[in-house]
């Protein structure tokens, strides 16, 4: 893995300039809040419960320290994963790296190519696997987060992260992380502006955490 973290470096984020020591405090606070199992469990339920007009469906979400994490600058490297109940594998699979950015904690997003998708969600241990070839920025996609006593919430910038899904060109993601709940809203939009896809009532995905 420290040839993973020199290579990360080199190849990714050569550009910036070297940070001595151990990132930003809020930096490790934000990263500590998203490693953990969480679960939407309850909202789902009250969903039901209520005949809601927008249900959301029952998910888990994982986030795991990439070797502990890793360390480079003043960054932070999570893999975050979901998946919905009953079934095994994840359909949503991301690296995220966290740094500072003046006031706010900017939190970079990374696709990992397809060929390692499945074992990394099967096999935690995969992640020691993981090399720079094996990421792909997904530009404009940043998420700002605005830094508060006890929590972090931000989003994209509008109209930045482009998509075409369902016929979207862009995808707006907002997020708000405590210590044990991550909320997180993504909704797609057409050119027009008219939404395309996810929660037709603003009501993000509510994951609670119950397991580490």
């Amino acid at each position: 893995m420290k040839k993973l973290l020199g290579a990360l470096g080199v190849s990714l984020f050569a550009t910036m300039p070297v940070h001595a020591g151990p990132p930003h405090p809020d930096v490790q606070r934000a990263a500590s809040w998203l490693v953990g199992i969480f679960d939407n469990h309850a909202q789902a339920a009250a969903d039901i419960a209520g005949n809601t007009a927008y249900q959301h469906d029952a998910a888990v979400m994982v986030g795991r320290a990439i070797q502990d994490p890793i360390e480079f600058q003043d960054g932070l490297y999570l893999y975050v994963e979901s998946r919905r109940d009953g079934e095994p594998r994840p359909f949503w699979q991301r690296v995220y790296r966290l740094r500072k950015n003046g006031g706010q904690i900017r939190i970079e997003v990374f696709r990992i190519n397809g060929e390692v998708l499945g074992p990394l969600g099967l096999d935690p241990q995969m992640l020691n696997s993981l090399s720079p070839g094996d990421l792909t920025k997904e530009e404009g996609c940043d998420v700002l987060l605005e830094i508060r006593k006890d929590e972090f919430v931000g989003s994209t910038a509008l109209r930045s992260c482009r998509s075409d899904y369902k016929g979207s060109a862009y995808v707006f993601s907002t997020m708000r992380i405590t210590r044990d709940l991550v909320v997180t809203l993504d909704r797609g939009y057409d050119d027009k502006g008219i939404q395309t896809f996810g929660p037709s009532d603003g009501r993000g995905y509510e994951f609670r955490r119950s397991g580490k």
